[in-house]
């Protein structure tokens, strides 16, 4: 945020988890390394989201197993 300010708007990160009809359940989130392309953030600002990504995707797999599905808008 210090180095491009607009990127608040997008902070902080978001998830959405629903079921459909059929009782399947989704996990729907933003790839923080979109924030790269959308706020035109240097190198230094896309190593850390590509962390970020990594850490995220750790944490949805360890705690949704294999009964939620993940997308990704």
């Amino acid at each position: 945020m210090q180095s491009v300010l607009t990127i608040g708007i997008d902070l902080p990160q978001k998830a959405l988890v629903c079921q459909d009809e059929a009782g399947a359940t989704f996990l729907y989130d933003n790839d923080p390394r979109n924030l790269t392309h959308r706020r035109e953030l240097g190198d230094s600002a896309k190593r850390v989201l590509e962390a970020i990504s990594g850490a995220l995707n750790e944490f949805v797999a360890k705690a949704t197993n294999s009964w939620l599905r993940r997308g990704q808008t």
